[in-house]
């Protein structure tokens, strides 16, 4: 580019160091080609091009040195200053601007579609610009024991299959997109590597953080059976409350976090019925759990069966008619010393026999004493 002051002639002197005014300044211009005489072999700008100094067609990157020989050694003065000026508005300058950014999002574990593995993260850009949306887009670079697995935006992982994987950001050129691909597969050290190379595959910037993402296998629902007494109902570790028969439903989150379904069908056991009959004396009763149930007459109890569940327990008491007969015996003499007491002809299912001190004498339907009474 030509500058805004006097051109040096090439192959001419030029008295630095004699009065004032005589010295070079402003701004001045090399000719292309450079001086040649009285000195030959300075470095140059091949064909004027300052983009040949690297490879043909690469941008010129790097770092410049302004070397100045005095060549016959007795030149005296100061470079006060130099500097390169790109004119980045007439050649074809590009300067890769994605920035991957930050963002806060915590190490997830779950299972396999779980929705909680639907994220839509934001990065963060404190202090700088987010790249123009225009030319850049943003993606997740999935990886699992450092190996590449896939890009997702969003990113959206319930569909991934069952592992653990490290999920990072990735800004990039739009018009780059193409390149992403070839990186599935490849080691993600080999990524972060090149892009932070001199010269990258394609123009992306990964994010300064990541997470970790522990996706485990879908649980597949349980299924028991359970019997409980009717009436009753059935409660779940979660709370969930069924009182009716047929299939309760509730949900528990499994070691990972995700749901685990259990179906119980819940069967009722109707209460058992007995109905018991029995005959006793005229003045005996029945005694259970402390209380005396006397005939005649119908009792319902309610008690508790092996199960847990209502006994209704049905008593049918009757009293039996009890009739003594006991013809009088013929009396104890010298020549009888003994007497047959015969109580056969009585009604009744047992026989006492007692003395007058209400000693039992026999409980067969006969007797033979030896003692008046």
């Amino acid at each position: 580019t030509i500058g805004t002051g006097n051109a040096l002639t090439n192959n001419t002197q030029y008295v630095c160091n004699g009065p004032p005014g005589t010295c070079l300044s402003g701004a001045w211009t090399m000719p292309c080609g450079g001086v040649t005489d009285p000195f030959s072999g300075a470095q140059q700008a091949p064909n004027c091009n300052l983009n040949d100094f690297n490879l043909p067609g690469q941008p010129a990157n790097g770092t410049w040195i302004l070397t100045v020989n005095d060549i016959c050694a007795q030149d005296v003065g100061f470079l006060q200053d130099w500097s390169l000026v790109f004119s980045c508005g007439v050649l074809d300058c590009f300067t890769c601007a994605a920035d991957g950014g930050q963002f806060n999002q915590p190490n997830l574990q779950g299972c396999q579609g779980d929705p909680a593995f639907n994220l839509n993260i934001v990065p963060q850009y404190p202090g700088s610009t987010p790249p123009p949306p225009a030319e850049y887009s943003y993606t997740f670079v999935v990886s699992q024991n450092g190996i590449i697995n896939s890009f997702i935006t969003g990113p959206t992982l319930g569909n991934l299959p069952p592992g653990s994987y490290q999920v990072c950001g990735l800004s990039y050129l739009t018009d780059d997109a193409g390149e992403l691909p070839l990186w599935i597969g490849q080691p993600f050290a080999s990524l972060q590597n090149n892009l932070s190379s001199g010269a990258p595959a394609f123009c992306g910037d990964l994010s300064n953080s990541c997470f970790m993402a522990t996706i485990g296998p879908p649980i597949p629902p349980a299924v028991l059976d359970t019997t409980i007494c009717l009436g009753d109902c059935f409660v779940a570790p979660n709370g969930v409350t069924c009182c009716t028969p047929g299939p309760c439903q509730y949900t528990l989150q499994s070691y990972l976090g995700c749901d685990s379904t259990t179906i119980v069908n819940i069967t009722f056991l109707p209460p058992d019925q007995t109905i018991v009959n029995q005959t006793l004396c005229p003045d005996e009763c029945l005694t259970i759990g402390g209380v005396d149930y006397c005939p005649p007459g119908f009792y319902n109890l309610q008690l508790v069966n092996e199960q847990g569940c209502d006994s209704i327990v049905t008593l049918n008491l009757s009293a039996v008619p009890v009739t003594a007969v006991a013809p009088t015996p013929p009396p104890i003499t010298c020549s009888m010393p003994a007497a047959l007491l015969n109580g056969s002809f009585s009604i009744g299912n047992t026989y006492l026999w007692t003395d007058a001190n209400n000693m039992v004498v026999s409980t067969q339907p006969t007797a033979v004493v030896n003692q008046p009474g």
